[in-house]
């Protein structure tokens, strides 16, 4: 979510699982983008195997005239039972 309107606003939703040495890729989903608007969303369901350590990562950008930003954000990881 940004403070203002700009031209383009998108994000990509990954779920990625703990291998015990490292994290993978399970799922990415397609980018969302969005036309003159403050926020960008993402929805949708995945299931996945009990026992391992989940988390998500999110990819997000703005273009506002010749400006262009990115950057990739992390959540806390989640114990599948």
């Amino acid at each position: 979510m940004g403070t203002q309107r700009v031209d383009t606003i998108g994000v990509q939703v990954t779920l990625q699982r703990w291998t015990g040495s490292q994290w993978v890729d399970v799922n990415t989903g397609a980018n969302s983008t969005f036309s003159n608007a403050s926020y960008a969303y993402s929805s949708r369901e995945i299931s996945v195997s009990t026992g391992y350590y989940y988390r998500v990562k999110t990819r997000h950008w703005i273009v506002y005239g010749d400006v262009r930003e990115e950057g990739t954000v992390y959540s806390d990881s989640l114990l599948i039972n």
